[in-house]
């Protein structure tokens, strides 16, 4: 499944809530669901650009 920039924000935005504002906590709660919304059947370095986008958009 493919994931875009502003299902991206969504998903950072609910985990820093979850965390309590720790952007690193954030970061590995946000990887998690990325990692699950992508699946295994996306293509070749999908999900390292998901996670460097969603490092962006953490500021981390």
């Amino acid at each position: 499944m493919e994931i875009d920039r502003n299902q991206i924000a969504g998903i950072a935005k609910r985990a820093l809530a979850r965390s309590g504002r720790n952007r690193w906590r954030a970061y590995e709660l946000a990887k998690r669901e990325v990692q699950a919304q992508i699946g295994d059947e996306c293509r070749p370095g999908r999900y390292d650009e998901a996670i460097r986008l969603l490092a962006d958009v953490l500021g981390i």
